[in-house]
């Protein structure tokens, strides 16, 4: 940048413009923000590329990096400038060492503050007051930023984003990528250095997209430019060889000058400015902010340091009750502390920068830092300040068996654990160290004890919850113990098993909780196949709930039966048990239903495993429907994940995708876990595989290989792994990866996919055949043909066993009666391929029927979107002589019906939320159709998508 805007941005600070009503960014009003910028020309290059793309309609990411002093605000402070040179709206988020528990403190107050206000105090309120806050949080933001977008593009800065908290980290995790489509221009700052986990994801995250400028100390130069700017004259020989002493951080750079002026220790002579005294100064001057400490009178240093105890903010109040003096009598104090520049008295007292409080802190005595900040916690709760903002300190320096702090962290943990499980989790931890095993704090510890399971401490809630069995009552414990064992379930079945074995062994257990502790064993040992025990427990459970009029229990109990009856081909009875488990969830008290899960699911699971996709597909979409009525946003995901599978088995390729990726951008904020990966992930990657899109196969074969090498889905992920290999031609490789498969597929669990897919035999059978495994191949008929035998109404499982038995037997007639009766099957792709079987088993012999086969299976993978399998059907044609052409794209535009729709709404100027409303479709499907059309049209912003649309209509 030239020099005349740099002294622009002094005479237009930052906030001036659309957002002038923004938090100030720490030390705007300084001498550092107030002169030129020096020594960043390649920093103005970068901004000036940034917002010159962000004009044109895309998004851009900045990221500033470096050690404490070295300039990011001051570069924050140019980013905002700019954006308001250009007429953008600003937003501003400030953070500082306490807002890391504070739920989305600094970014909800960012949002609230800006004029107009992005999201209105109102509006934020309503949201905290949702049980999925953070997601719903993420859609309010999504929609408030694509609305301020379309008048002019936006600038949002964050500063210090280490300091940002877990919950607020992964709002900008989940929001960015949804978008960015959109003009903005993101400026981060974060100091170089190791981070935890939350922040270092964060990172890794954005850093893909992003630019990341590590902001390095100044040139020698650029100091000498600084001097001159303060000073009025260039640095002589005595005083360039003193600020050498600064290292070249910009922070000390002014800091050494200021204090050398205030002395009077600059002289200018001859053009330039010279260091009286030579190259050395008296101890007390320097450069280093400790020393600029130590030269405030003892009150005022004593005033700094009492304020660093109390945080990077803090009241005069809170200071003067601390220090155990009147207001009035820190008043000359802190005029002196703000005359130094070491506190700023704008809006609210804080220290001019981090590093000073940091510094003012370090020069307390250990023992006293530690007492002064216990004191100083509980100033700031008696002042009506949260236990969240005081959390961390009370967690460093409280002492064994301090009631005051021991029900602060526990408070504190409860309150947290529902945004950041983690850190929750660790004052859960650090509460219990502090309550030193004394009976007196039994129950807490027994709240705390879901926390730490929450938090992925299994072992320390598994320990504290054993350290206080023997202060708890009977009831008290077996109530402890059923909620591990449901917490267990998640993560390790055995040890659930054992959990309800040792609760159930306990004298006096309530009737209501040992229903439900069989119902949970009875749950997990259908979960690792132990069928034996599994029946016996189911007997017990039906009893237990029975009699204590459990309906919760039962129904799981119920549902749980459902499954396993499906496995052993009871199909009949799965429906029985499953209706009466949901006719027994809809009189337990607050259950409906849509939100029963996972159980709930099972209806429609079952439906469409049995053929019946259609009757799945309505109850998914009511249950949806009701979900998303009620903003229950965990429960409208499961429900668009069944939906998505049920798709993908009814060959509708496009929708089925278009679904799976839309749930699969929310299932991180959601924390769906397995079940996202065995649904909304399997089906992307089948759809891939039956589009031969090989660019999306290589994208998810890292998603695939982590599934097959986890506890809980490895047989999903080895069943995907083999047949992608089998359809590269590695026969051998796609045969060892179904041994986990084969070696189950008598056992009534799932041994490929969850829910099962019958449509998976017909896939073993040819993988085994082509690997020369025919040893293989009784078993795989045995099991098709017992299912077929218990069930000859149902069309898909008749189906399979013809056309298992047809490959086996290399029998046209058997294909021929597989082909007819999954006509009636409603699984389109499943009969693609007992038809493309047929006509192999034909084509030597009757090359008319052999022909009628494979067209009529080319028909149907064409309709579906299976241009893999079309292809493949349209060489065997060419083969026998018969050419069919591949169908023209779905509209001359290059775009499917659907996405040309959200296009054209788009240039109407339509939002996400009117396209949703308008097509009846999630916000979420609207974003991946607009992100699929992007893609195909080779454009990176609405912007483009619109301009793009207008020059072809």
């Amino acid at each position: 940048m030239s020099d005349n805007r740099e002294v622009s941005s002094a005479q237009n600070p930052p906030g001036a413009g659309h957002g002038a009503t923004n938090p100030r960014l720490t030390g705007s009003d300084s001498v550092l923000f107030s002169t030129p910028l020096r020594g960043r020309e390649q920093f103005a290059e970068q901004l000036a590329d940034a917002a010159k793309s962000v004009e044109a309609g895309n998004s851009r990411v900045i990221i500033l990096r470096g050690i404490p002093g070295v300039g990011k605000t001051r570069l924050l402070g140019e980013v905002l400038a700019e954006a308001s040179r250009r007429g953008w709206k600003t937003v501003t988020a400030t953070t500082e060492p306490d807002s890391n528990l504070i739920p989305l403190g600094s970014l909800l107050d960012a949002v609230a503050r800006t004029s107009p206000p992005l999201l209105t105090k109102t509006h934020i309120q309503a949201l905290a007051g949702e049980p999925d806050a953070r997601y719903w949080l993420v859609q309010a933001l999504r929609d408030a930023l694509e609305t301020a977008t379309k008048t002019q593009p936006v600038a949002i800065v964050i500063d210090d984003m280490h300091w940002l908290d877990a919950a607020s980290l992964a709002v900008l995790r989940s929001l960015l990528p949804r978008v960015a489509d959109l003009p903005l221009l993101w400026a981060l700052s974060v100091r170089s250095g190791e981070h935890g986990a939350p922040v270092s994801r964060t990172m890794t995250e954005l850093a893909k997209t992003a630019t990341v400028v590590d902001v390095a100390a100044l040139s020698d130069s650029a100091v000498d430019d600084i001097v001159t700017d303060i000073v009025g004259a260039p640095p002589g020989a005595t005083l360039s060889a003193i600020m050498q002493r600064t290292e070249n951080v910009p922070l000390l750079v002014i800091e050494l000058l200021q204090g050398l002026m205030e002395e009077n220790l600059v002289t200018t002579r001859s053009g330039e400015a010279y260091a009286l005294g030579g190259s050395e100064l008296p101890e007390r001057f320097g450069a280093s902010i400790r020393e600029r400490i130590m030269h405030l009178s003892q009150p005022a240093r004593t005033l700094v340091q009492i304020a660093a105890v109390l945080g990077h903010g803090f009241t005069i109040q809170n200071a003067a009750t601390l220090r155990g003096r009147t207001a009035a009598e820190l008043v000359e104090p802190l005029a002196e502390a703000v005359a130094a520049h070491i506190i700023t008295d704008g809006t609210e007292l804080a220290f001019r920068h981090d590093a000073i409080r940091d510094t003012a802190l370090g020069m307390l005595p250990d023992d006293l830092r530690s007492q002064l900040q216990r004191d100083a916690w509980r100033v700031r709760i008696a002042a009506g300040e949260p236990v969240l903002a005081v959390a961390a300190t009370v967690a460093q320096t409280a002492l064994a068996a301090d009631d005051d702090a021991i029900a602060l962290l526990h408070d504190a943990a409860l309150e947290l654990v529902a945004t950041d499980a983690s850190s929750a989790a660790e004052l859960a931890e650090r509460a219990i160290e502090l309550m030193a095993s004394e009976p007196r704090f039994a129950q807490l510890a027994v709240d705390l004890v879901p926390v730490l399971y929450a938090g992925g401490k299994a072992t320390a809630a598994r320990s504290t919850a054993a350290a206080v069995f023997s202060a708890l009552p009977v009831d008290s414990e077996a109530h402890l113990l059923l909620s591990i064992a449901r917490l267990e379930t998640e993560s390790s079945f055995e040890e659930a098993i054992r959990t309800c074995d040792r609760a159930l062994a306990l004298e006096g257990v309530p009737d209501d909780v040992r229903a439900n502790l069989y119902a949970v064993k009875a749950l997990n040992y259908a979960n690792i196949g132990r069928f034996v025990e599994l029946a016996d427990t189911l007997a017990l459970a039906t009893t237990a709930a029975t009699a204590a009029e459990e309906y919760a229990a039962l129904a799981t109990v119920e549902a749980t039966e459902s499954v396993l009856r499906f496995y052993e081909n009871r199909f009949g009875e799965a429906y029985r048990l499953i209706t009466s488990a949901e006719q027994r969830i809809a009189i337990s008290p607050g259950r409906t239903p849509s939100h029963w899960l996972p159980e709930g699911l099972w209806r429609a699971f079952l439906s469409n495993s049995l053929g019946d996709g259609e009757s799945a597909l309505r109850i998914a979409d009511n249950n949806l429907a009701e979900t998303t009525r009620r903003r229950e946003a965990p429960a409208m995901a499961f429900w668009m994940m069944l939906r998505s599978r049920v798709l993908l088995d009814l060959g509708r390729l496009d929708d089925a995708k278009t679904q799976a990726e839309a749930v699969l951008a929310i299932a991180q904020d959601l924390q769906l876990g397995d079940f996202a990966d065995a649904t909304a992930g399997y089906v992307v990657f089948r759809v891939a595989l039956y589009q031969g899109d090989s660019a999306e196969i290589g994208r998810n074969r890292d998603f695939v290989r982590a599934m097959s090498d986890g506890p809980g889905l490895f047989k999903v992920g080895r069943w995907l792994s083999a047949i992608a290999a089998d359809d590269v031609g590695d026969h051998i490789g796609a045969l060892a990866f179904t041994n986990d498969a084969f070696a189950t597929l008598r056992d009534p669990i799932p041994s490929m996919t969850t829910p099962a897919d019958f449509g998976d035999d017909i896939d073993l059978v040819r993988i085994s055949m082509r690997a020369g495994a025919v040893d293989r191949l009784a078993t795989i008929l045995d099991v098709v043909e017992a299912r077929a035998v218990a069930n000859p109404g149902n069309a898909l499982a008749v189906g399979i066993h013809h056309h298992a038995r047809g490959l086996i037997e290399n029998s046209s007639d058997e294909l021929r009666h597989a082909a007819a009766a999954l006509r009636e099957a409603g699984r389109p792709l499943v009969l693609v391929c007992a038809l493309e079987d047929l006509g192999a088993a034909l084509a030597s012999t009757d090359v008319d029927s052999a022909t009628a086969a494979w067209s009529e299976a080319l028909g149907i993978a064409e309709r579906c979107g299976a241009l893999r399998d079309a292809g493949r059907l349209r060489r065997h044609l060419r083969g026998i002589g018969v050419v069919r052409r591949p169908p023209t794209s779905t509209t001359p535009s290059g775009l499917t019906t659907r996405e040309l729709q959200v296009v054209e709404r788009l240039a109407e100027g339509r939002t996400t939320n009117q396209i949703a409303d308008d097509l009846f479709l999630s916000p979420h499907t609207v974003i991946t159709h607009i992100r699929h059309a992007s893609t195909k049209w080779n454009v990176s912003s609405r912007r483009g998508l619109v301009e793009r649309f207008k020059s072809q209509s």
